[in-house]
């Protein structure tokens, strides 16, 4: 972990994100409803990705339709089952609203 982040986040385990991923438009209606994801205006797939401080990637989550939320990721993705110790911290950005999903409390 580098010397700055561990002075102010020593605890972090993991960053988390979800990324999208653009992809062709299908000819099917349908799935093209269920493809098309707000946040970049396009079909995508998305997934999730957690990295260590250290920078290593420690979890990639399969890729789902591109109108799943974020918080709907992290519930299907497995994350919530990885190993994690009473002090650990997992940091996200302020749209990620999932303390209520955690299994401990903050």
């Amino acid at each position: 972990m580098p010397e700055d982040f561990e002075k102010k986040y020593s605890s972090t385990r993991v960053t988390k994100a979800c990324i999208e991923v653009r992809c062709h438009m299908p000819s099917c209606l349908q799935l093209n409803g269920k493809l098309f994801g707000n946040y970049k205006h396009h079909t995508t797939l998305k997934g999730l990705i957690g990295i260590s401080p250290g920078g290593d990637i420690t979890f990639i989550s399969q890729l789902y339709k591109g109108n799943i939320s974020d918080r709907e990721i992290v519930a299907r993705s497995g994350f919530l089952d990885l190993p994690f110790k009473d002090n650990d911290s997992v940091i996200a950005d302020k749209g990620f609203t999932i303390q209520d999903l955690l299994p401990l409390e903050f």
